[in-house]
Formats: C-alpha cells, structure tokens, sequence
C-alpha cells in the first residue's frame, strides 16, 4: 500500500538467521540495524505530525505469549485466555508487546501494538502506531527498538514493514480555565449545573 503522501517504507531485506537488514524501498534516507532488536533512521522530516506505521509478518510472534492462564468460573479450572493487553503472570508485564521510540537520541516514549482484530488473531500478527512531532522540521534521527521485556519473544526478524507519513491531526492547546487555583479542587459537571446534579440524588 503506497500513498502519494507517504515519506518513508523501510522493508526487510537480507535475513539470515537472526540477522536482518532494513531499507527505505526507495533509497530515500539510510536505514542502520544496530542489532537484531533496533533499527535506526536518518532522514528529512516536514514540520508536522509524523505517524509511523509499524506492521509484522504474520505467524512470526508466538500468540501463545498473547495469553494467560485464568481460572474459570465456576469450575476453577485454569484455561488460556487472550488476546490481553495487561496480563497477570508473576512477575506482571503486558502481555502485548512495546517498542521504545527514541527522537536524535533521546527517548521519546514507548509504543504499545495494538489489540488484535478477530483477522489478525487468525493470522497471528499485530500492527501498532506512534507518531512524533516535528514542530519546524529538517533532518532527524529516529530509533526504534524492541523493548527489553520483549526480546524473549520479538525482534526485527519478525518486522513486515515500517511506514512513514505525515499525520493531518493538529495537537491541541489546552489551556486552564480562568481563575484556575491548583489548590481548589475541579469538579467536571458534564455541562450541569451543581444544583441539577444535587437534584439526581
């Protein structure tokens, strides 16, 4: 799928066991793959919202870590139950894996894959999105990496495609309201009054 207004794909290339290489399919901007878990992008952003679409290749990641094994009422019997976002094993992690975005080295934030849909459950992969802002633009440095409590489970190996391209959202401005004292509590009326509130109960 390649948009008109798509900046980057980075594609896997040659891979050889746990080795893989990445390029942009165009040539576009250089792709470095520091290790098996993390990649690397150089290239030359707009001033915008930048979206990031991150794809697998499915059957690659074992579902079976998309699972927990929950006791069932009212028999008590412990079956596997999933896909979860938040699992409960010992000690507690996501069961859906992350990945750490970083922006010219500095990490920006974490990316989580999202809850499968009942067609990606059946053919065992997931898709996730972040987006970074670039308010003037110009050239920057973008790494992705398998988050450290995943590697047991994925790395770049199982990575189908990256896409890069602008975002039409705009951030938001949110400002406090007039006469806001951080030592007042707030209280969020859903557009009632206090007194038809008072009324309800």
């Amino acid at each position: 799928m390649l948009n008109e207004d798509l900046l980057y794909l980075l594609l896997p290339g040659f891979i050889h066991g746990e080795t893989v290489e990445f390029r942009e399919y165009r040539d576009a901007c250089p792709v470095r793959v520091l290790d098996r878990y993390t990649l690397e992008i150089a290239g030359e952003f707009p001033a915008a919202l930048v979206r990031f679409d991150v794809e697998l290749k499915p059957g690659k990641l074992d579902y079976r870590t998309l699972y927990n094994q929950l006791s069932e009422y009212p028999s008590g019997e412990f079956v596997d139950v999933g896909p979860l976002d938040l699992g409960f094993p010992a000690p507690p992690r996501m069961q859906i894996p992350m990945l750490a975005v970083s922006l010219d080295g500095e990490l920006f934030g974490k990316m989580w894959f999202e809850m499968p849909s009942v067609e990606q459950v059946r053919a065992r992969t997931l898709s996730g999105v972040f987006v970074l802002d670039f308010p003037e633009g110009g050239q920057h440095r973008i790494t992705i990496a398998v988050d450290e409590g995943d590697r047991d489970r994925l790395d770049l190996t199982m990575v189908r495609s990256i896409a890069a391209r602008p975002d039409r959202r705009r951030l938001a401005e949110i400002a406090p309201k007039t006469g806001w004292r951080p030592d007042v509590p707030w209280l969020f009326l859903g557009g009632r009054t206090v007194e038809e509130l008072r009324g309800q109960r």
